[in-house]
Formats: structure tokens, C-alpha cells, sequence
């Protein structure tokens, strides 16, 4: 066996529970499979959401549904926003390296702002398919919100800290 095996993966390379040392059941690995390409769906996603709005909010706006005028200066908020979703991308991927067990709550609150992307985009009139977009995230965020808790292998405090551990 190599020197090093990774707390998510059991001595037969399958992922384990790392709570019990057993492999996990088909549900287990299905939520822990969602969680990981979930999560950095969501984070990077979000970051190249937010350099968009950073980079052409003009085209960003049209993207998001709520056209804004080149030199208007409400361009400036598709800017916040973008700046919103490049740091909650960051902050997605941050959990995932550094404090997994977090995702449990930090994922269902990111339905919020997606929620309230759909509501405000509809409110003002926003050109389709923008408000189903935002309403396709809030689907996708509650999917990746299940699979978080379902994902016995976040039931340790601390991913890095098994990983020092480990060594």
C-alpha cells in the first residue's frame, strides 16, 4: 500500500466513509460525487460570472436580464455584483479546500442571492430567459445543498487537518 492514502479514499481506492473506514453505499457516493463537481461548479461558475461583470458589465447586464445603457452609470452595480459573485466563487472553493463540513451551511445560504437574483430580475422586467437562469441556479444550489448533508465524508471538523494528520 503507498505511504500516503488520502482520508477520502479507502485502502481498495473506492471512497470511504472516513468517520467509519467503510466504503460508502451507493447514495453516499452519488451525494459525495454531486458535492464535489457541485462545488466547483458553483465556484468557479460564480467567479466567471463576477469577471464578467467586472471585465464588460455592459454585456454582463444584457446577460443577467437587466439591460443597462453603456454610459449609464448603474453599470456600476452590475460591477458590485460581479464583484459579489467572484468572492462568493472564492469563497465556495476556500471551503472546499480548507473546511469542507462548512459547505453544510454556506451552500444553502448562496440559494438566497440566487433566489433573490430571480424575484429582482422578474420584478423588473427582466428579458427572458434571465429570471429562469437564476431559478436554474436556486434548483442546482438546493441539489448541491442535499448533497452536502448526505456526504458522510464532511462529517470530520477539518479536511486539511486529516490531511496533516495523515502524514
Amino acid at each position: 500500500s503507498p505511504p500516503f492514502t488520502p482520508p477520502a479514499l479507502c485502502r481498495s481506492g473506492t471512497s470511504c466513509d472516513m468517520a467509519q473506514g467503510r466504503p460508502l453505499s451507493g447514495v453516499q457516493q452519488l451525494a459525495h460525487v454531486t458535492l464535489v463537481l457541485g462545488t466547483f461548479c458553483l465556484g468557479f461558475g460564480l467567479m466567471g460570472l463576477g469577471m464578467s461583470c467586472l471585465v464588460d458589465a455592459k454585456s454582463a447586464s444584457e446577460m443577467y436580464g437587466l439591460e443597462v445603457a453603456r454610459d449609464s452609470k448603474d453599470l456600476a452595480w452590475v460591477q458590485v455584483a460581479g464583484i459579489r459573485d467572484l468572492s462568493v466563487g472564492m469563497a465556495t472553493l476556500a471551503l472546499f479546500i480548507y473546511q469542507r463540513p462548512a459547505l453544510r451551511v454556506f451552500v444553502p445560504t448562496t440559494m438566497f442571492i440566487a433566489a433573490g437574483d430571480a424575484v429582482t430580475t422578474s420584478a423588473w422586467g427582466g428579458s427572458f430567459p434571465a429570471p429562469f437562469n437564476h431559478i436554474f441556479g436556486v434548483v442546482g444550489i438546493a441539489v448541491l445543498s442535499v448533497a452536502a448533508w448526505l456526504d458522510p465524508t464532511l462529517d470530520q471538523l477539518s479536511h486539511v487537518a486529516l490531511l496533516s494528520e495523515s502524514h
